[in-house]
């Protein structure tokens, strides 16, 4: 039997392009679905869907995926001075402001 061999091509678009389109598909979606959302990239490809008020507060960190079940939840690390440790923040915990002593 013969190789088969996989050509994977990975297109990168400029970031400037990428903002260009912003606000056309803002429209689009405000127009199609009655609310706008934007897109928060996370590592492997994929990106979390936000209201546009998080959106500004929640991109300002590096977000990265983390595979539970059968979906994944969007995560970040940051640095705890006070405990002398790394936390794993979760973005659902970040949108909605959840105290820190509420589980």
């Amino acid at each position: 039997m013969g190789k088969i061999v996989e050509l994977v091509i990975k297109i990168r678009i400029p970031r400037w392009l990428d903002y260009l389109a912003v606000l056309p598909v803002l429209l689009y979606r405000k127009l199609r679905y009655g609310y706008v959302f934007r897109r928060i990239p996370l590592s492997r490809g994929k990106y979390a869907i936000v209201d546009p008020d998080d959106y500004e507060r929640i991109r300002k960190y590096k977000w990265h995926t983390c595979p539970r079940d059968r979906t994944y939840y969007a995560i970040r690390g940051q640095w705890s001075p006070k405990l002398r440790k790394r936390l794993t923040i979760a973005m659902h915990r970040e949108v909605i402001d959840v105290p820190d002593d509420l589980y």
